[in-house]
Protein backbone atom coordinates (compact mmCIF):
# COMPACT_ATOMS: atom_id res chain seq x y z
CA UNK A 1 0.00 0.00 0.00
CA UNK A 2 1.55 3.27 -1.00
CA UNK A 3 2.31 5.57 1.75
CA UNK A 4 0.83 9.46 1.31
CA UNK A 5 1.96 12.76 3.26
CA UNK A 6 0.80 16.54 2.82
CA UNK A 7 3.57 18.76 3.97
CA UNK A 8 2.30 22.22 3.49
CA UNK A 9 3.87 24.98 4.84
CA UNK A 10 4.78 27.39 6.44
CA UNK A 11 1.64 28.25 7.86
CA UNK A 12 2.96 30.69 10.77
CA UNK A 13 1.95 27.53 13.53
CA UNK A 14 3.55 24.29 13.28
CA UNK A 15 1.17 21.78 13.19
CA UNK A 16 0.36 17.91 12.57
CA UNK A 17 -3.31 15.96 11.83
CA UNK A 18 -5.27 13.56 9.55
CA UNK A 19 -6.39 15.06 6.88
CA UNK A 20 -8.55 12.21 4.19
CA UNK A 21 -7.06 9.73 6.20
CA UNK A 22 -3.73 10.71 5.26
CA UNK A 23 -0.67 12.36 7.89
CA UNK A 24 -0.49 16.15 7.38
CA UNK A 25 2.40 17.96 8.71
CA UNK A 26 2.36 21.65 8.95
CA UNK A 27 5.92 23.60 9.06
CA UNK A 28 6.04 26.35 11.37
CA UNK A 29 7.08 29.99 9.87
CA UNK A 30 10.42 31.31 9.47
CA UNK A 31 8.92 34.99 10.56
CA UNK A 32 6.05 35.52 13.08
CA UNK A 33 4.00 33.32 14.83
CA UNK A 34 0.45 32.73 14.93
CA UNK A 35 -1.39 33.15 18.12
CA UNK A 36 -4.29 30.22 19.64
CA UNK A 37 -7.47 31.74 20.35
CA UNK A 38 -7.26 31.69 24.17
CA UNK A 39 -3.93 33.22 24.29
CA UNK A 40 -5.67 36.67 23.44
CA UNK A 41 -6.93 38.45 20.94
CA UNK A 42 -3.98 39.69 18.68
CA UNK A 43 -3.29 37.09 15.90
CA UNK A 44 0.34 37.96 15.25
CA UNK A 45 2.89 36.98 18.15
CA UNK A 46 5.89 38.59 16.74
CA UNK A 47 7.93 37.95 20.31
CA UNK A 48 8.31 34.38 19.44
CA UNK A 49 11.30 32.72 17.75
CA UNK A 50 10.61 31.61 14.09
CA UNK A 51 11.00 27.85 14.08
CA UNK A 52 12.15 25.18 11.64
CA UNK A 53 10.98 21.58 10.12
CA UNK A 54 13.54 18.70 9.16
CA UNK A 55 11.83 16.12 7.35
CA UNK A 56 14.26 13.36 7.30
CA UNK A 57 13.44 10.01 5.19
CA UNK A 58 15.03 7.18 6.27
CA UNK A 59 16.51 3.89 4.49
CA UNK A 60 13.31 1.95 5.56
CA UNK A 61 11.16 4.91 4.27
CA UNK A 62 9.95 6.01 7.66
CA UNK A 63 10.05 9.61 7.71
CA UNK A 64 10.45 11.43 11.31
CA UNK A 65 10.05 15.44 11.46
CA UNK A 66 12.11 17.27 14.33
CA UNK A 67 10.89 20.93 14.65
CA UNK A 68 13.62 23.66 16.04
CA UNK A 69 13.36 26.97 17.13
CA UNK A 70 15.76 29.43 16.01
CA UNK A 71 17.25 31.87 18.16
Amino acid sequence: MPYHLVVPGPAHTAAASIFASHPLIVGPAVTWTLRMPWKGDRPADRDQPPGLAFHVLGDDRRLTTHFRVVL
